[in-house]
């Protein structure tokens, strides 16, 4: 699969479970904000049932970044993210690999994926003015993997749906390792920022 279409499914997937608004004003988005995740630990290579954990810590107001303005941007009803884990085999093949792992999450709801062989889905919470995401993954064999995290569009308050948001999720203080999609398809790739690759030996 090619990054640009995983990507496209990634966010396909995500707007499935946008507001339903039919009024015309409810087809824009009025703020972008920009959350962060961090992988723990940050090495490059771990061993069968190691736990890698992604954390995601964010205050409910944040910058917009179309302003520069804060804007609290809380109770809201559809803050989620789409997983997607590929193996990369070299020679610039990759295949989906969600089955490759056990999933330990401790904050966060798991949602019904639209394609479960292929994506993970999950809402985030919200608790003490926080967006809060938690999710451990547990590899059940060796092999080189890529695991993406889809940006949100269309998120809206439970009590205000055509007032959008579009959550950019981007990695921070966090060796991502590309270094290894580089390797599979021979070139420098450029990857995203929600992107981060590993070694399971």
């Amino acid at each position: 699969m090619t990054i640009r279409l995983f990507l496209m499914l990634l966010s396909a997937s995500v707007v499935i479970h946008s507001c339903d608004c039919n009024k015309d004003n409810c087809l824009r988005e009025n703020y972008s904000f920009g959350i962060y995740c961090t992988g723990v630990p940050d090495r490059d290579s771990i061993f069968i049932n190691d736990t890698i954990w992604f954390d995601i810590a964010e205050p409910t107001t944040l910058k917009d970044l179309i302003t520069n303005q804060f804007v609290s941007f809380n109770n809201v009803a559809n803050l989620s993210t789409v997983i997607g884990l590929n193996e990369l085999l070299g020679n610039s093949q990759v295949r989906d690999a969600v089955a490759d792992f056990d999933y330990i999450l401790i904050f966060g709801t798991e949602i019904n994926s639209t394609n479960p062989a292929r994506f993970k889905e999950y809402v985030f919470n919200e608790e003490g003015g926080q967006y809060k995401f938690r999710l451990g993954i547990v590899p059940k064999r060796t092999g080189i993997f890529r695991i993406g995290f889809s940006d949100a569009a269309n998120v809206y308050r439970k009590t205000e749906e055509c007032t959008k948001a579009y959550f950019k999720i981007l990695f921070k203080q966090t060796n991502q390792h590309l270094y290894y999609n580089d390797q599979n398809f021979g070139i420098i790739t450029p990857l995203p920022s929600n992107m981060y690759c590993f070694k399971v030996k």
